[in-house]
């Protein structure tokens, strides 16, 4: 009890284990690799790890997750990892390849990314990906 009659807290550690809750967000491989390499070596054998990725990254980005998790599940005592918030960025070649050239989706989403309207451009992708399923 603080001298004022309030609390005080602090964090205490109680044993070796360390429970880690952390979100990332993830845009690029700079910040996937350094992601992975704040949760390697000897200290994260006792680490375990809630781990949410979110965020909009290039398909070569969200290809190499997979990878990077596996690699950190090896070296952590425990991994949960949930990337169902990271998405992929939303470029001219991520449009050509979801849409046919010259579609109404197509001709949309190419004219918000090139005024450069990103939450415009993400809803409508939403929405469009939403009446494709």
């Amino acid at each position: 009890m603080a001298d004022d009659g309030g609390l005080k807290t602090r964090a205490v550690q109680t044993g070796l284990l360390r429970f880690v809750d952390d979100t990332r967000e993830i845009r690029t491989a700079a910040e996937l690799e350094r992601m992975e390499r704040d949760y390697s070596g000897a200290a994260s054998r006792n680490i375990l790890l809630r781990l949410r990725l979110a965020g909009r990254a290039p398909r070569e980005v969200l290809s190499a997750v997979g990878a990077a998790g596996s690699r950190m599940a090896g070296t952590l005592l425990h991994l949960d990892l949930r990337a169902e918030e990271l998405r992929e960025e939303i470029t001219p070649d991520a449009i050509d390849r979801e849409y046919p050239a010259g579609s109404f989706p197509h001709s949309l989403l190419t004219s918000l990314f090139h005024d450069d309207d990103q939450e415009a451009l993400r809803i409508a992708h939403e929405l469009l990906g939403e009446l494709r399923s």
